[in-house]
């Protein structure tokens, strides 16, 4: 595997395949600059305390992929139903 910056950088692979939001608009961070640092935040243990709505849903799972993919690991991602 090559190291380009995309493959190290969350926010630069963000960039680079220009990935959108639920709402169809390119992610950026200007209006919640609070979550660029969660972005990169790599560690193995993490407790947030958040109000609703600001995006926390979204970087999970954008995370989870970008670990995936450049660390080469396999993903299982699951939702809560309305029976949890």
């Amino acid at each position: 595997m090559s190291f380009t910056l995309e493959n190290v950088s969350i926010h630069a692979w963000i960039n680079k395949h220009q990935i959108r939001t639920e709402k169809g608009v390119p992610l950026e961070f200007t209006n919640h600059l609070f979550l660029f640092e969660p972005y990169s935040d790599t560690s193995p243990f993490q407790a947030t305390y958040k109000a609703a709505q600001i995006g926390y849903s979204t970087m999970a799972i954008l995370k989870a992929l970008f670990i995936a993919k450049n660390l080469n690991l396999d993903l299982i991602y699951t939702m809560p139903t309305d029976s949890d």
